[in-house]
């Protein structure tokens, strides 16, 4: 995501982040927030992610989830967590769109501690981190900080994050994908949700790329689409042969910006 194509909400961030370093501090300063670009991607990144955040930590980055180009609004796309460093649970949905992830931010006060959340999924380890946070002898100059950002921005306070992040989240992703992925992202129904055909894909069991091809030859766009999510995330894409053949696909779906990505990794 180049600078000058920022979704104003990030645009806006950006400024308020240039106006907080021309006063001798700065987001990252404050809460471990730095805006990046696809410098931050790795090749676990999901395809179709656009990264926009950092913590500069273990490689851990958060992206915009465009469901592979369909979504154009990027104020209103998801925001996807990717901690490299948990990998098999390095993917997570942390907030429906931009104005909830910096709700989330507020509510939490340490942007880097949200990248804990992909190793959570029960309520008492919400509460740990959160206790923690709030325990901490930084927390008291770090919420007196982000009060003008809450000023700045509408911001409110989540009054739940494990239900936010486990229950909500979880549930309005499910009402919208056709296919589950490996990666728990799923893939958006299309042309409803009918009966759709899922490739089978194992991280230890190779692939015939003959019998893929094949596949990807008559599947409905979901079918393929969630194949190529279950290849990324089981590394299978490291194998020259699918790579070529998922690089392939993705010309024919008129898919650039995935096919770059692809091609620049591995």
């Amino acid at each position: 995501m180049k600078m000058d194509r920022l979704p104003p909400s990030l645009q806006k961030l950006k400024d308020f982040d240039k106006e907080l370093e021309r006063q001798g501090s700065s987001l990252d300063e404050w809460i471990g927030f730095s805006i990046v670009g696809d410098e931050s991607r790795y090749d676990l990144t999901p395809l179709d992610v656009i990264p926009f955040a950092s913590t500069w930590m273990d490689g851990d980055h958060f992206g915009l989830l465009t469901d592979f180009g369909t979504l154009s609004n990027l104020e209103e796309a998801p925001v996807v967590c990717v901690a490299p460093m948990n990998f098999g649970e390095h993917v997570k949905i942390v907030a429906r769109n931009l104005k909830e992830f910096l709700d989330l931010i507020y509510t939490v006060t340490d942007f880097s501690a949200i990248a804990n959340f992909t190793y959570f999924q029960d309520e008492q380890d919400y509460r740990k981190l959160l206790d923690n946070l709030r325990n901490d002898e930084t927390y008291e100059e770090r919420v007196q900080k982000l009060e003008s950002m809450k000023a700045e921005f509408g911001l409110q306070a989540i009054e739940d994050v494990y239900r936010f992040v486990e229950v909500e989240l979880k549930e309005a992703r499910q009402r919208q994908i056709g296919l589950p992925t490996l990666d728990g992202l799923g893939v958006v129904a299309q042309n409803g949700k009918g009966d759709l055909p899922l490739y089978p894909v194992h991280e230890d069991v190779k692939i015939d790329a003959g019998d893929m091809r094949k596949f990807l030859a008559a599947a409905p766009v979901e079918s393929r689409l969630a194949f190529i999510r279950d290849a990324q995330f089981t590394n299978i894409l490291e194998e020259p042969e699918i790579k070529q053949l998922v690089l392939a696909e993705l010309k024919h779906m008129n898919m650039p910006d995935e096919r770059k990505r692809l091609n620049d990794s591995y």
